[in-house]
């Protein structure tokens, strides 16, 4: 796991560091969820008290927050996906870029060239 030192922008540093005070609460609710799910379908006994929440309100309670966490998610898969984008066009521009500059000489190498072809025709006289 990258540490958050190792995230380069600043904003998603400050980003990580709401994620790890949201999240791992979070974690805990979930698996008190779970157990509290696990305990409403048994029986109450002397070492498990009654179920404050019936079965169909804890799963009503964990789909919603399924459902937030996957919105959240699709902000990430956007963003990755337009530096997908970004990079991908990036590359197909590359070797036209590289065939400009092959085809279009800078003033530096006209310069160059233009002293060449004068020494040529200097040589050839």
């Amino acid at each position: 796991m990258q540490s958050d030192s190792d995230l380069s922008d600043p904003l998603l540093r400050e980003l990580r560091g709401t994620i790890n005070k949201t999240m791992i609460p979070l974690l805990i609710k979930i698996f008190e969820l779970k157990l509290a799910m696990q305990q409403a379908h048994h029986p109450p006994s002397r070492l498990h008290k009654k179920a404050q929440q019936t079965p169909e309100e804890i799963a009503a309670e964990l789909i919603s927050l399924r459902k937030d966490l996957r919105l959240l998610s699709l902000w990430v898969e956007g963003a990755d996906k337009q530096i997908e984008r970004a990079l991908s066009t990036a590359e197909e521009k590359q070797p036209v870029l590289d065939k400009e500059r092959i085809q279009a000489p800078t003033p530096a190498q006209e310069e160059k060239m233009s002293t060449l072809l004068r020494l040529k025709k200097w040589v050839w006289k």
